[in-house]
């Protein structure tokens, strides 16, 4: 029952991917036989402090106001309309820095990018073939404060053209692409001593397979590149690795937490008590963890419930008993068969 159960989930998701794909291959081509496509670029500032770069690095000083530019070019030969949008630079899963969600503040973080920066004109119309500059004005907070603030300019832009024939057959499409802009602002020079918090372990579905979400945290306003993570979890009072994950190339945001993801291999979630073994290596700092922790039955259940294709582990106390019985009914057979020769040869 478990297994048709699986199977269900697994061919609906897969109807779904299947028609989520046909439309936005529809979405892709219907529009117009050119592409929806523009592109972002910083107008540099004399405060850059590598002009070399293509994204915002800013030198900047306590309540100091400035305007910066960006030029949104709009490629295609469709009007457009384009959405602009200051997003607080987060961590994703694994660790990659990302600039596409709005709002998140990680609890360690005293200024957000977001509070500072203001689009004058979030929205704007494009037409084809050209190009419009937006202003962004920054205002710096009051206080002094070491690190990086950083971030990105979010811009997502799609077709203003309509089209009839895919509206008939009931699709609602959108050709809507995105573009990530970064801008990092800095007061001054001196070092911030990085620093890594280990937050929480919990069972958890990642592509609707079975994992453990292990919770970090970059507490300080610092960028982290090249980071290495390597983490073993084991059941309590064993020494065998049951599941392990590691990545030497993680990059982690300032002031932000993220999931370190341990697949669990596609198979159940037992409840019970673990032990999990962690080191983060960045540059010539370390952090270590050898924490335990328990998995209760009802998270376990939750997410084993929820997950596709889980390969169930035969227990082994049901092979014991089914290899009993039968070298017990073998035993039978050989002693009903012996007993029957025996009287055939008596009868000779």
């Amino acid at each position: 029952m478990k297994k048709i159960k699986n199977k269900i989930k697994f061919l609906t998701i897969l109807s779904m991917l299947i028609v989520s794909f046909g439309i936005a291959v529809t979405s892709a081509y219907a529009q117009s036989e050119t592409p929806v496509t523009f592109s972002v670029s910083a107008i540099i500032p004399e405060n850059q402090i590598d002009k070399n770069l293509s994204y915002f690095d800013l030198k900047m000083e306590p309540e100091m106001t400035q305007t910066i530019q960006i030029v949104i070019t709009n490629n295609s030969n469709e009007e457009i309309t384009s959405n602009i949008q200051i997003n607080a630079a987060s961590t994703g899963t694994n660790g990659v820095i990302a600039y596409s969600e709005h709002g998140i503040q990680d609890k360690s973080m005293e200024y957000s990018i977001e509070d500072i920066a203001e689009v004058a004109t979030p929205e704007v119309v494009i037409p084809a073939n050209k190009s419009t500059t937006v202003d962004i004005k920054l205002t710096m907070p009051k206080e002094s404060f070491d690190g990086v603030i950083l971030g990105g300019v979010y811009v997502t832009a799609e077709s203003n053209i309509e089209n009839e024939e895919v509206n008939e057959n009931g699709f609602e499409i959108e050709n809507k692409i995105a573009y990530a802009l970064g801008l990092k602002l800095t007061e001054n020079e001196k070092q911030v001593e990085p620093n890594m918090n280990l937050k929480s372990i919990e069972p958890s579905l990642e592509a609707m397979r079975t994992a453990m979400n292990i919770k970090l945290q970059n507490s300080e306003p610092i960028i982290m590149k090249n980071v290495m993570i390597d983490a073993q979890i084991y059941k309590k009072g064993e020494n065998e690795v049951l599941h392990s994950a590691k990545t030497t190339t993680a990059e982690i945001a300032p002031n932000s937490s993220f999931d370190f993801v341990v697949d669990w291999e596609n198979t159940k979630i037992e409840p019970g008590q673990y032990r999990l073994k962690m080191r983060i290596e960045y540059e010539d700092h370390y952090w270590e963890w050898d924490e335990e922790f328990e998995i209760k039955d009802d998270k376990a259940s939750s997410v084993n419930d929820d997950a596709i294709n889980i390969e169930d582990e035969f227990p082994i106390w049901i092979i014991i008993i089914i290899g009993a019985g039968i070298l017990s009914l073998l035993l039978y057979l050989a002693f009903i068969f012996g007993k029957r020769s025996k009287k055939d040869e008596e009868e000779k």
